[in-house]
């Protein structure tokens, strides 16, 4: 199983019925609940919870921001669900601007010190990976501005399965990811 997974300007699960729901619920967010669609995960036989990432630009007109949210909250009940309910989560927030990179606003979400979820807004960016060369709408690109945008879901893995495995105060993590040249 995935130590940590990744959502990049994506739904919740089970955001839309049919490719007409999903269209509106890309544009609008989704009429479903995040409560009632975590309790319908929580009941798959394969469920198992893994913290995740949730990374979306502020300017995406393709899939609106507000679905980052219906994620967050959706993974949020799931966590608690999971574990049932017994600590409340603590979020912490900080920024990052300057240099060639799209500023951003980074949230984490801990039970004790155990990091579930984290949200990355990342200020002016549209649909498209925050690792983009400019003027692609995906793909990683090669320029080496871009590296630590590249880096930015395979550390979060990696701090959520080091934390996973023995539970400890959180680790300082350095700062300035780098999120995309523009």
């Amino acid at each position: 199983m995935a130590a940590a997974r990744a959502v990049h300007s994506g739904l919740m699960y089970r955001a839309a019925e049919s490719v007409s729901d999903a269209t509106k619920a890309m544009k609008q967010g989704s009429r479903a609940s995040p409560e009632n669609t975590a309790r319908q995960a929580l009941a798959q036989k394969d469920f198992a919870f893994v913290p995740v990432m949730v990374i979306h630009g502020s300017k995406d007109d393709t899939v609106n921001p507000v679905n980052a949210d219906q994620v967050v909250e959706q993974f949020m009940a799931m966590s608690r669900l999971a574990d049932g309910g017994n600590k409340a989560l603590t979020e912490f927030t900080r920024s990052e601007s300057g240099g060639d990179r799209y500023p951003y606003e980074m949230r984490d979400y801990r039970r004790g010190d155990m990091l579930l979820l984290r949200k990355v807004l990342v200020e002016g960016l549209d649909h498209a990976w925050s690792g983009a060369r400019p003027g692609e709408s995906s793909g990683l690109g090669s320029n080496p501005r871009l590296a630590e945008s590249k880096k930015l879901p395979a550390t979060f893995g990696k701090r959520a399965e080091d934390e996973g495995k023995s539970p400890g105060p959180p680790s300082q993590e350095r700062s300035g990811y780098g999120l995309s040249a523009r």
